[in-house]
């Protein structure tokens, strides 16, 4: 597993290098995902699950498995993100056909515009589960995670270490490595 990581690492790098970013930016870049890559995620032991209209705490075992954390934080604008959450729903095919990882959308309302974020997720048409962390503790249990959104779509592993930093939905080179990390599961 850790040769896993390590190749994955490497690629990951390769892909910055290749992108447009000056060598300044690659480094800072290069120095964030060496620190985030097998950190420990830890979830919010109090979170509001919302899915097809219903709302229930997380369940416990979703601590456990292999995931793919999706995090919306306070600085996005949430329904502008959340009306992007179709995006998901073949990841969410993906993780029910294989049975490999589940996925866990937390979105950190600010207290203000929680009820707003509630309602519009119980009655909007996502039949995926969104979990709603209304006190920012993700934020505040992960501080390996830093503040800049292209780094808070993560993969870890079921020891919730994090293998893999990025959005596979978006970039098909993460995706590449999104597959690679999960065939050792299925």
């Amino acid at each position: 597993m850790r040769s896993l990581l390590r190749v994955l690492l490497m690629t990951m790098m390769s892909c910055l290098l290749i992108s447009g970013c000056n060598l300044s930016e690659k480094h800072a870049t290069q120095q964030i995902l060496k620190k985030m890559i097998g950190s420990t995620v830890v979830l919010p032991e109090k979170v509001t699950c919302i899915q097809g209209g219903y709302s229930f705490p997380m369940p416990e075992t979703l601590r456990t498995t292999p995931k793919l954390i999706v995090f919306v934080d306070s600085t996005e604008c949430s329904k502008c993100r959340i009306d992007k959450l179709v995006h998901y729903s073949g990841m969410f095919t993906l993780s029910k056909e294989t049975n490999a990882f589940t996925i866990s959308i937390l979105i950190s309302t600010p207290k203000l515009e929680y009820n707003e974020i509630y309602e519009h997720l119980l009655y909007s048409e996502i039949q995926y589960p969104i979990y709603l962390d209304d006190n920012n503790a993700f934020r505040r249990l992960n501080p390996s995670i830093p503040d800049e959104s292209m780094f808070h779509t993560v993969t870890v592993n079921d020891n919730n270490e994090i293998v893999l930093v990025g959005d596979p939905v978006y970039n098909d080179r993460i995706m590449e490595m999104f597959n690679r990390v999960f065939e050792i599961y299925r």
